[in-house]
């Protein structure tokens, strides 16, 4: 059975309320503004914990907040903008952040970075457009700029889609390894200096294309240079959400009204209809409406309770299953007529589809390929009740490569982790995880105790004498008393006692117990302690060793 443990982001002043949030693509980081009458705004980076960074001086502004948040796709680099028109940035291993000089004066609303990072687009809500080359250190130099003169709802950067050639020795390659002697017969065979340097020199291409829609429904097309075409000049309806399809050169574009039209792109940036649908509702003010989930199929939100699934491939279309899965417990329901979900996220890794509610209700559903029909593929598996309006939904991965969700509410800010209920037993105690940071031990005589830690369990280890327990940052040892026999009436007298012996900082993913002895598994290295938490023995892998 697993379950999913939230853990509260505790912001440096306990007052703040969270704004905007942004995880990072690739790193266990996530960043999140914030606003408090005393301090005013600011941006806090985390660690996948919780935890903000250490020895980092985070940005206070005492009239202004951040508006907007983005990291660079690979580096540890993060971009703020700020609502008097500042833009701020962090780079790894720096304790302040840097100032970048720009043209805007009224509130950054878009900030964006290309594919590969390579090029950054801002946008401030007077409608001005301004381009940025960024030479790899340190460094945001102005390409152009443009006054369009309405203010900007959403930017798509034009995408690198693999060739059909590129996709085909690709698929060679995989079969080559798996150990198909025909594949690899094959792949020898078949023009292997240039179709090996192509596919090479496309995984590095960036490409700074890019589309941008406003208020007024006008879309926009910049390409490499910066020059601005005019694409299509809608009905006053705005477009919402611009996404670029992962298996060619097309897009779908998700009208205020919820019109969703699926565009093929050509090189220019001009496109054409190839389909188009109309649903009922509406996704006033959302940022995350739709979502690309098992490959060329889309999850909608409509504006009520329910997620909607369109292949634009095959052109099914259903709603997905709001009934939980045979065993599983569903939350007290409350109140909840006005409820409508959010946001909606969707973890590929995983095949698993998350989507917020106005009531803080979160909902998972997670895809079985190769069951049945389409529509019966998908099994809602957990409603998750979490405190405040849901605003923000976004996957991230840990420090250990597993994924977790950010949940970022009106008042709070959550990391939910997806884990297996944890279990250890010795000869004559088993202990078993009941909560997030909390065990049941018993012991074979039937006296038993309840753990209730400062720390959300990730992992544990048991013997007859300890148990020891860790979040992957910091290891808690308990010491076990098992004196006494259990009589009637003296049950309470002679309960199993479990007391706090020992805690001490270390990263790590696992926890063991070998006689006296703490053994730590890091990502990088093994480290075997005390039960006092004395350093007793270190062995450190290199990086080509791998994790």
């Amino acid at each position: 059975m697993t379950l999913y443990f939230d853990t509260k982001v505790q912001f440096l002043d306990s007052e703040a309320i969270s704004t905007v949030s942004c995880w990072h693509p690739v790193e266990p980081l996530f960043a999140v503004a914030s606003y408090s009458n005393e301090r005013g705004g600011s941006v806090t980076i985390f660690d996948d914990t919780g935890i903000p960074l250490r020895d980092v001086s985070f940005p206070v502004h005492a009239t202004s907040q951040a508006t907007v948040l983005t990291w660079h796709p690979e580096r540890k680099l993060l971009l703020t903008g700020w609502e008097n028109g500042e833009i701020h940035a962090w780079f790894e291993g720096k304790r302040d952040f840097a100032t970048v000089s720009g043209p805007h004066k009224s509130p950054i609303v878009l900030l964006e970075f290309s594919e590969k990072g390579g090029r950054v687009i801002t946008a401030d809500a007077m409608g001005v457009l301004t381009g940025w080359r960024f030479d790899g250190q340190s460094q945001f130099l102005t390409m152009f700029n443009h006054d369009l003169r309405d203010p900007l709802l959403h930017i798509t950067f034009r995408r690198s889609v693999q060739s059909a050639s590129s996709r085909e020795l690709t698929n060679l390659a995989r079969a080559a390894v798996a150990g198909d002697e025909a594949a690899l017969d094959q792949l020898t065979s078949w023009r292997p200096r240039t179709a090996v340097r192509n596919l090479a020199h496309a995984s590095v291409h960036d490409n700074y294309c890019f589309y941008a829609c406003t208020q007024a429904g006008i879309l926009y097309y910049i390409n490499q240079t910066g020059t601005c075409t005019e694409i299509v000049r809608g009905d006053t309806i705005p477009i919402m959400q611009i996404l670029w399809h992962p298996k060619q050169d097309s897009i779908v574009i998700l009208m205020e009204d919820i019109t969703i039209g699926h565009y093929e792109v050509d090189s220019n940036g001009q496109i054409g209809e190839l389909d188009r649908v109309k649903l009922s509702g509406k996704v006033s003010g959302s940022k995350s409406a739709i979502t690309w989930v098992a490959g060329c199929a889309l999850a909608i939100l409509t504006g009520d309770l329910s997620v909607r699934i369109w292949d634009i491939e095959t052109n099914d279309n259903y709603v997905l299953s709001m009934e939980l899965a045979a065993g599983t417990d569903r939350p007290p329901a409350g109140a909840a007529a006005q409820e409508a979900f959010t946001c909606v996220a969707y973890c590929a890794d995983t095949q698993t589809l998350s989507a917020g509610t106005s009531q803080g209700q979160l909902y998972t559903w997670r895809r079985a390929a190769g069951a049945g029909y389409a529509e019966t593929q998908w099994q809602l598996t957990n409603v998750t009740p979490v405190r405040g309006t849901i605003k923000s939904l976004v996957w991230g991965t840990t420090d250990a490569n597993r994924p977790c969700m950010m949940v970022n509410c009106l008042s709070s800010v959550f990391v939910l982790k997806e884990q297996s209920l944890l279990s250890a037993h010795a000869r004559h105690l088993w202990a078993t995880q009941r909560k997030s940071n909390e065990l049941l031990v018993r012991h074979a005589s039937g006296r038993e105790a309840v753990l209730r830690t400062d720390i959300a369990i990730i992992h544990l280890a048991l013997s007859e004498l300890h148990v020891v327990v860790t979040n992957g940052r910091t290891v808690a040892v308990y010491r076990i008393e098992q004196a006494g026999t259990m009589r009637a009436g003296e049950a309470e007298a002679n309960a199993l006692v479990v007391a706090p012996a020992e805690n001490f900082p270390v990263d790590c993913v696992a926890v063991y117990l070998y006689e006296q002895s703490i053994v730590t598994l890091g990502t990088e290295h093994v480290k075997i302690y005390s039960l006092s938490g004395i350093i007793l023995q270190e062995l450190t892998f290199g990086g080509n060793e791998g994790r």
